[in-house]
This record gives C-alpha cells, sequence and structure tokens, in this order.
C-alpha cells in the first residue's frame, strides 16, 4: 500500500514540481515607447512636443505614448463599438494609463475622421 502511495505520489509530484518551480524565461529586449507628444496633467489642453514643466502649474509634462493610443483604440472598438482617431481615444488612453487621476472618469471621445484601412493597420498592430 505504502508503494502504491509513493509511486503515486512520484508520478504527480514530478509534473506538479515542474509547474510550480520558477523557470528561468528569455525576455526580447524591450524597444523604446514612442512619445506622441507631452501634456500637463492639470491642464490637458496644454500640450508640447517637448518634455518640460508647464508654464500655468509648474508640473511636469506627461508623455502620451502611441501605443498607449493604439490599445485605447482596440478596447473601444471591441467593447464599446466606436470607430475613434488616435486623438478621440486619448482621453480613454489617459484612463487606462492612471494619467487621469484617481475615481470616476468621464471621457468625451470623438470618432469616424480616420481611414479605415489606417485604423485596422494600428488596431491589428497593437493586439497582442
Amino acid at each position: 500500500m505504502r508503494r502504491a502511495f509513493y509511486a503515486i505520489s512520484l508520478l504527480l509530484g514530478v509534473p506538479l514540481g515542474i509547474l510550480v518551480v520558477p523557470h528561468r524565461v528569455e525576455r526580447a529586449p524591450e524597444t523604446p515607447r514612442r512619445v506622441l507628444y507631452y501634456v500637463d496633467p492639470m491642464h490637458p489642453s496644454y500640450t508640447s512636443d517637448n518634455p518640460g514643466i508647464a508654464p500655468d502649474c509648474g508640473m511636469k509634462l506627461e508623455p502620451v505614448y502611441a501605443e498607449e493610443t493604439k490599445n485605447a483604440m482596440r478596447l473601444l472598438a471591441e467593447k464599446a463599438r466606436i470607430i475613434s482617431e488616435g486623438a478621440g481615444a486619448l482621453p480613454v488612453a489617459a484612463a487606462l494609463s492612471g494619467k487621469a487621476g484617481k475615481g470616476p472618469i468621464v471621457a468625451i471621445v470623438s470618432g469616424g475622421n480616420i481611414d479605415l484601412k489606417k485604423f485596422c493597420e494600428l488596431v491589428g498592430a497593437s493586439a497582442s
């Protein structure tokens, strides 16, 4: 009886042990994210092509990344069935990245002003 218990433990233990033991995973080097522009976190209507300090409140300008915008466009298409251009998806991108603050967030999304072929290219490229 004991031998059967040990045999079953060995047969089940080895495969389960492989799942539990951490493995080293080789990761591809991260490519630098492309910054579209920089925005004032307190007054998002103020944007700049260069990093710096916002002139009205003295806060550091936050980068807006292309990949965040693509992911927001894809999410809007999948979940809300809204075809949005990149600029129209920026409020959702800010909310998803945590740059829009805490608590309930209202995002005004504009859409439709994008070539369908370009939209598919952007959304397909950001899908993982």
